[in-house]
């Protein structure tokens, strides 16, 4: 079995792991879900009071905040969902 080496962001501090780090737990509150995982951080997504509540989307959403951190997964929302550009788009406007 390879061993991946993965960026990830704890705490606000850009570490590498020698494993990707895995929810081990969930829990569904609405409007919040929680989700923690084996390196012991615990992440939360919250929805808008304007949003319905989705168990998958706040998974999800917590997922992607561990994997690529808080900052860059509003700023990866925004590029590519919210002012609906692709990769290609942006290519174009060069």
């Amino acid at each position: 079995m390879e061993i991946m080496v993965a960026k990830c962001y704890t705490n606000g501090r850009k570490e590498y792991f020698k494993y990707r780090p895995t929810p081990v737990k969930t829990i569904f509150n609405p409007p919040a879900t929680i989700v923690y995982f084996n390196d012991g951080d615990k992440v939360i997504s919250k929805c808008d009071k304007h949003d319905k509540f989705s168990p998958e989307t706040g998974f999800l959403m917590c997922c992607m905040k561990k994997y690529v951190g808080n900052k860059n997964c509003f700023k990866m929302l925004e590029d590519f969902v919210w002012n609906n550009k692709t990769l290609q788009e942006k290519g174009k406007d060069k």
